[in-house]
């Protein structure tokens, strides 16, 4: 079987991030410090992983964001599933997602494509994450619902755990997830107020901030 199952090469950002400026002082700072090297991760899970997530037709965030961690997780059948296809409708500074103004529709079968893959991956606990879906009345909360109640029913005793976008600030679409009671609920700030509009520039900090006090309320 060929290991070459990943692109391991450096994304655009990466390269800009390990590239110092030009100056005579640095000639010899041209890489990162050997404490931050690592063997890439080898072994049958790793592939195992890989093949599953391929099988059912999958989405990761460890793959379409391209996580520096991806390959030490799926060595660990780790995994952390994006839903509602992998095109988003921001374009976040810090994210490596794919942007498009008109993602492709949702596939009525991926709840239970993420179900099942769940199932053979042996997993206790699902983390499902989702791309913005502005163009979407409800933003993908449906489908994120119906997501959790197939894990649920395909594997009876699984926890769940979600992190989604801010819905536009709309928390009806907010409670059609709530309402399913997934374990954990995560809603990320991603940065300090003043460099909102930077990084994040569809989102606003007080928005992330009301979604966070509707989840906990």
């Amino acid at each position: 079987m060929s290991e070459q199952l990943f692109d391991v090469r450096p994304t655009a950002h990466a390269k800009r991030l390990n590239k110092l400026p030009e100056n005579p002082e640095n000639a010899d700072m041209g890489r990162f410090p050997s404490w931050l090297h690592r063997k890439l991760p080898r072994g049958g899970n790793l592939f195992k992983t890989n093949e599953i997530v391929d099988k059912y037709n999958l989405n990761t965030v460890c793959e379409e964001a391209k996580c520096p961690n991806r390959l030490e997780c799926y060595s660990k059948k780790t995994a952390t599933f994006l839903a509602l296809g992998k095109e988003c409708t921001r374009a976040c500074g810090f994210c490596d997602i794919d942007f498009a103004k008109q993602p492709k529709p949702l596939e009525a079968d991926e709840p239970l494509r993420i179900a099942k893959s769940a199932k053979e991956l042996g997993l206790k606990h699902v983390v499902i994450t989702m791309v913005a879906r502005d163009d979407l009345p409800d933003q993908g909360a449906a489908q994120i619902a119906a997501i959790l109640r197939a894990i649920r029913q395909e594997n009876p005793g699984c926890t769940t755990e979600v992190l989604t976008s801010d819905f536009n600030g709309k928390m009806e679409s907010l409670d059609i997830i709530l309402d399913v009671n997934p374990e954990v609920f995560n809603h990320n700030i991603e940065t300090v107020r003043a460099l909102t509009p930077k990084v994040r520039h569809v989102a606003t900090y007080d928005r992330t901030l009301s979604v966070l006090r509707h989840a906990k309320a």
